[in-house]
């Protein structure tokens, strides 16, 4: 005879990196009916600095995931609805101060409305931003970037310099006009074809 392998909803919790799969999701194993809209509204007044993880299932991309309201939100939003009011506008999301969102904190004291450009910028101070190196798209590096914009300060064309590094002349242009890596210091000098 087979015999289902049960777990305990705690073995739910999420395992606390993006892109990971959760024990939930796996097994397919879900929480006893409220449970986490319980233990959410038991952590409204949570004081502590630390993350508080979410123990419940997480999506890919490591945020905690509640159904609420009929359908399923990601918990830093409802605790941050639940906490801060509603959202003031359609140009606000749920942000977190720590850069710990995909390791499923949803510390009340940690999430805070703020508009797309908001959440960039604590992106940039956090190291969780997806530029440059850390952009999986991306075939240069700091130093490879850094070396174009002392090039473009000399006499060589764009095409050429695009040539020494691997990348199309169109590249270089928008580096020399800071489309791309703009964020690096250097300043080249105008464009030259």
């Amino acid at each position: 005879a087979r015999t289902r392998f049960q777990v305990p909803h705690m073995a739910t919790r999420c395992p606390g990196g993006a892109g990971m799969m959760n024990l939930a999701s796996l097994l397919r194993q879900r929480a006893p009916n409220g449970a986490p809209l319980r233990w959410l509204k038991k952590h409204l007044n949570h004081q502590d600095e630390a993350c508080l993880t979410w123990p419940f299932s997480c999506d890919d991309k490591g945020y905690g995931q509640i159904n609420y309201e009929g359908r399923m939100r990601k918990a830093h939003q409802v605790i941050c609805e639940l906490t801060k009011g509603e959202r003031p506008s359609s140009k606000h999301f749920a942000c977190h101060s720590c850069g710990k969102g995909n390791l499923a904190c949803v510390n009340p004291g940690h999430v805070k409305w703020a508009t797309q450009t908001e959440n960039m910028r604590d992106r940039i101070e956090h190291g969780t931003s997806n530029r440059g190196e850390q952009n999986g798209q991306s075939r240069l590096s700091i130093d490879d970037v850094l070396a174009i914009k002392e090039k473009l300060n000399s006499n060589l064309l764009h095409r050429e310099i695009a040539a020494l590094f691997g990348v199309t002349r169109q590249t270089i242009d928008d580096i020399a006009n800071g489309k791309r890596w703009g964020w690096l210091n250097a300043s080249p000098t105008p464009a030259k074809s």
